[in-house]
């Protein structure tokens, strides 16, 4: 079994957790609203903490899945009003190449390579629309599923995404037209 107990990840990202919950008006009680007050978006929480505000919302659905899901996608939302450099990151191929890069990825989490794993871009098929990406990480599956849904679409510039990991959970089959 891993040792997570020594995983971190940025205030930002629970507090993206938190705000995308109240934006999307799915439920958090008063000692997580109490927890996420107490959070600043540049120091450091454990692996912990996000995992728990993530149960706190999967606990009240049968399937929470699609509701993890949506997280994801309003994450992002939220990143492209507050944080995403438009200047570096302009539509959803730069977002795609952005996300799965080292940049990215270890800006928001530190802990032994081995234990953090990776976010990466397998392959990528501009032309066709179709991407690969490959995640070792110890997030939730339809979070990053949603991140990369969100995040492919921010800027607008494509009608379809698709992002799909039934096959292999730990590899994302894109496509986007």
């Amino acid at each position: 079994m891993e040792d997570r107990a020594n995983v971190w990840v940025r205030g930002a990202l629970c507090l993206a957790v938190g705000q995308a919950c109240i934006n999307l008006n799915f439920f958090i009680d008063e000692p997580t609203k109490a927890l996420l007050a107490q959070i600043h978006p540049e120091e450091w929480c454990p692996l912990s903490t996000y995992r728990n505000l993530l149960d706190v919302v999967a606990k009240r659905y049968v399937d929470p899945a699609p509701i993890i899901e949506q997280i994801g996608v309003e994450m992002v939302r939220i990143w492209s009003q507050n944080g995403i450099d438009r200047t570096r990151i302009r539509n959803g191929i730069d977002f795609l190449y952005f996300q799965t890069s080292s940049e990215a990825y270890y800006t928001m989490v530190k802990g032994s390579p081995e234990i953090i794993g990776d976010f990466v871009l397998v392959d990528i098929d501009e032309r066709q629309g179709t991407a690969v990406v490959r995640s070792t990480t110890p997030f939730d599956r339809n979070m990053e599923r949603g991140i990369l849904r969100g995040g492919i679409g921010f800027a607008g510039d494509f009608t379809y995404i698709d992002v799909d990991n039934s096959a292999d959970s730990h590899t994302f089959l894109i496509e986007f037209h």
